[in-house]
């Protein structure tokens, strides 16, 4: 397995071990007792590996802080507040109980730090006893119901040989009550107390045989109805038979949780570890690569557990393969973040294109890019995750820096619409000012004046010709015709003055319709798609474990059978091969073809509900 030492602290004193390992030679109840009155997890791991994994800084960032005394040389000691778990369990419960029933749980050390408490606040188990007591149909039922919850308050109040008893009662009955067996609460409870925590070491409770089947009970009893609180209830027996040292049972029992909350890091990191123990480090390399990449920090919490100090190159090949996949999916988290920026600083309307506002979500865009390059400098993987993890935080400043850059926008319009519409609406009062009134064009006193000095003259020059009677009669049909003339002069005037204000008060309206309009385009623009949280990071540092029927994809094959191969494609995800579906020859052996840890490319041909894969390699030939 490997030729590496432990350091003498590690091997005799259990407050230094990350998790139980048989390995250290501590029996099991030493390990929790040890815990008991410790504030902090300590453990020591290697100076190379620690290289690999973060710097002091990131750690720091992270609570977890670099002791000054170290171990023997070669080594450097961790601490952990324990306050951080607990602290979240406390003000964090309802948040965890929604992960576990989506299958998505990420409670970090829950089971290796002998945080056992912490399960009875998730999914199901967290049900009040008005809820549970709905559930029932009997008084008998009801009776079982409030044992279970006396058993809780005895659970939460650390009386453990108490509460252990009330579930048991829940189970079992006493007297004319005859219990729930069938209720998948009671058992998990009951597996919590049998499994022990830091909290509860006492040999007169604790035994991770009884614990395991309580759990396998709790699990059976739950799948039906509550598939999420079952895989949690099959890890937890994983976790129980990983104690009493049956590999075989730890790994079956995890592998089948996986496969109804395919997510759940700490049951991921569980399986790696105890396939790590029985040989398979080919598989155990994938699952502890995923737990990993689910949750960065089981980096830390391998290379504190004492099997993987005794097999530091393994440890450093997973960790390295990890940080290439980091590495990969940087490159692309800060390309497809730089396109981003790119496209939202060149968006423009009208002209103004976002990168000529003086924008705050732009500067806090461009820190963003700042912080993740520095972070991913350190190449290390708590660089690259928190630098993966800041550019998708950073995804949510473009819709905030868009609106921003709408609302700057609309003012500016607003603004110049402002002044526009004073300004056109000066000339439109001016241009009305000079109608006047068509009355006074039509009866107006300048247009009889005119028509009576017409007259006068004209009666003056007629006077000469004829008599002056006849004289006033022309001049008085003239001066009327003159009257009439100008009158109709002045009314065809002021139509066309008329009409021409109508003009520009129409020209007018359509102009302001329009940049109103333009007001309204721009609060109605969207973000441009590129700018958007890409779907598949959505859920940051999550990695998808669907597999599509029709997809192809780089497999390894795990295990030869006679019949053909296993091979693994997906993080967690497993197919069968057949020897058929091979090459389109026909194969007398499938060791002529393929041979354990050979990456091959296959096609899936079939994915059932109940997790099974047939693959085919000829089908893409």
């Amino acid at each position: 397995m490997g030729d590496h030492m432990l350091p003498n602290e590690v091997s005799s004193a259990p407050i230094y071990l990350y998790d139980w390992s048989s390995t250290s030679r501590v029996p099991y109840s030493d390990f929790l007792r040890a815990k008991q009155f410790e504030r902090s997890v300590r453990y020591g791991i290697d100076n190379q590996t620690k290289q690999l994994i973060a710097t002091n800084q990131q750690l720091a960032e992270r609570g977890i802080k670099v002791l000054s005394d170290n171990l023997d040389q070669g080594f450097t000691m961790l601490s952990e507040d324990i306050g951080r778990v607990t602290d979240a369990v406390q003000e964090g419960t309802a948040r965890i109980a929604d992960a576990v029933r989506e299958g998505t749980t990420e409670i970090v050390s829950a089971l290796n730090w002998g945080f056992t408490e912490v399960l009875i606040s998730l999914g199901q188990m967290n049900i009040n006893l008005d809820e549970l007591v709905k559930l029932t149909r009997t008084p008998s039922q009801t009776w079982a119901c409030e044992q279970f919850e006396i058993a809780r308050d005895e659970f939460r109040r650390q009386l453990y040989p108490e509460a252990l008893q009330s579930v048991t009662r829940a189970i079992e009955g006493l007297g004319s009550n005859s219990g729930i067996k069938t209720e998948f609460r009671f058992h998990f409870l009951v597996g919590i107390i049998r499994l022990g925590s830091y909290k509860n070491s006492s040999s007169e409770v604790v035994d991770p045989q009884l614990a395991e089947q309580a759990f396998l009970a709790a699990a059976r009893y739950a799948q039906a109805d509550y598939p999420a609180d079952a895989g949690q209830s099959l890890i937890c027996a994983g976790r129980a038979a990983l104690v009493h040292g049956s590999i075989d049972n730890a790994i079956e029992h995890t592998r089948k949780g996986l496969t109804l909350v395919p997510t759940h890091s700490e049951g991921t990191y569980q399986l790696g570890r105890a396939l790590f123990l029985k040989g398979m480090l080919i598989e155990a390399t994938d699952r502890l690569a995923n737990a990993i990449f689910l949750n960065v920090e089981h980096a830390l919490h391998a290379s504190g557990d004492a099997d993987f100090i005794l097999n530091r190159d393994f440890l450093n090949g997973v960790l390295n393969q990890v940080l290439e996949q980091y590495k990969v999916r940087y490159r692309q988290s800060i390309s497809r973040f730089l396109h981003a920026q790119e496209v939202l600083e060149s968006f423009s309307f009208g002209g103004v294109a976002a990168s000529t506002l003086q924008l705050d979500g732009l500067i806090r865009i461009q820190e963003v890019k700042k912080t993740a390059s520095a972070q991913a400098a350190t190449n290390t993987l708590l660089g690259y995750n928190s630098a993966i993890g800041q550019l998708l935080d950073g995804f949510r400043l473009f819709p905030n820096c868009f609106e921003e850059y709408k609302a700057q926008l609309v003012h500016h319009y607003k603004n110049a619409l402002d002044r526009d519409t004073q300004e056109r609406e000066r000339e439109l009062s001016q241009s009305h000012s000079l109608l006047g009134n068509p009355e006074q064009h039509s009866k107006g006193i300048a247009a009889t004046v005119v028509a009576s000095i017409f007259g006068i003259l004209s009666a003056i020059v007629l006077y000469s010709f004829t008599n002056f009677l006849v004289a006033i009669v022309i001049g008085w049909c003239i001066a009327a015709a003159v009257e009439h003339l100008y009158r109709k002069h002045m009314r065809s005037t002021y139509k066309l003055a008329m009409t021409s204000h109508m003009s520009f008060l129409d020209t007018y309206k359509s102009w302001k319709i329009s940049r109103e309009k333009e007001i309204e385009t721009i609060r109605s623009m969207f973000l441009p798609k590129e700018c958007e949280l890409p779907p598949t990071e959505a859920t940051k540092n999550k990695i998808s474990n669907k597999v599509e029927v029709g997809g192809v994809y780089k497999g390894t094959v795990l295990k030869l059978l006679d019949f053909g191969a296993i091979v693994n494609v997906l993080p967690g995800k497993e197919g069968l091969l057949h020897i058929s579906q091979i090459t389109h020859e026909r194969i007398a052996s499938v060791a002529d073809y393929l041979k354990e840890g050979q990456t091959v490319k296959v096609k899936v041909l079939e994915a059932d509900n109940e997790g099974r894969i047939r693959l085919s390699m000829k089908a893409i030939l």
